[in-house]
């Protein structure tokens, strides 16, 4: 695993805008030239690279800036959000300035300790963080939010059922789920799986410039739909 002393060097601090909430967000700039230097370590070390040694939670990936527009959009004054694989957690940070209150999950326990210097460098009270794995979790769910939120976790080589189980397991029935997503090809059995289990889902393609590359993202709403 990538412990975040390994990092420090790599970490820049940039100014994030969205809307008129400003962000002092510590990350990952050059995800490429990083992983380079942890792909010559593993290879010095003969072990193959997996993804515990790629500091993933540390980059700002284009799908969690399109999560962050999203949320501008919603009234999540006094509003509860549980944000899924949080990474960086920015999407969180901007509930929280809005008048949410937050609960961000991750795996990683290095991502907490670099969530933890970006929410008190902006001083963001109302947020925990809970160190879990929703692909191996056997509990009936952490609690019960208006919104359950994430950005780029859908991926092949993961169950989507116990992916959809787990989001469905902390909505409240009146609640709201919003995935960002970069249209990986498990996306459309995911929306499919969703709307077997009786959620109304509205999917959106924005696009947003990552560098000199201009990206589409899948943005869906998901609503579970009481129609008879």
């Amino acid at each position: 695993m990538v412990h975040l002393e390994e990092l420090l060097d790599h970490l820049h601090i940039k100014d994030e805008s969205f809307g008129s909430f400003c962000l002092k967000i510590e990350q990952l700039t050059d995800l490429d030239r990083t992983m380079d230097r942890f792909f010559a370590r593993c290879d010095s070390l003969n072990k193959p690279l997996e993804d515990r040694h790629i500091p993933l939670f540390s980059y700002f990936w284009p799908s969690a800036r399109i999560l962050c527009q999203t949320l501008l959009k919603e009234k999540l004054a006094n509003r509860t959000l549980l944000e899924v694989g949080c990474g960086l957690g920015v999407p969180s940070m901007i509930a929280c300035q809005m008048g949410a209150s937050c609960t961000a999950i991750d795996y990683s326990p290095e991502t907490w300790a670099l969530f933890k210097r970006n929410i008190l460098r902006n001083n963001i009270q109302n947020i925990d963080f809970i160190e879990l794995d929703w692909n191996v979790y056997q509990g009936d769910g952490i609690g019960s939010f208006d919104y359950v939120v994430a950005s780029d976790i859908i991926y092949s080589a993961h169950p989507l059922e116990k992916l959809t189980s787990f989001l469905m397991a902390q909505v409240k029935k009146t609640g709201k789920i919003l995935i960002s997503d970069p249209n990986r090809a498990p996306l459309k059995e995911f929306i499919s799986v969703m709307e077997g289990a009786g959620f109304k889902v509205q999917q959106e393609q924005l696009s947003l410039q990552d560098q000199e590359e201009k990206k589409w993202i899948s943005i869906l709403q998901m609503e579970k739909d009481f129609r008879d």
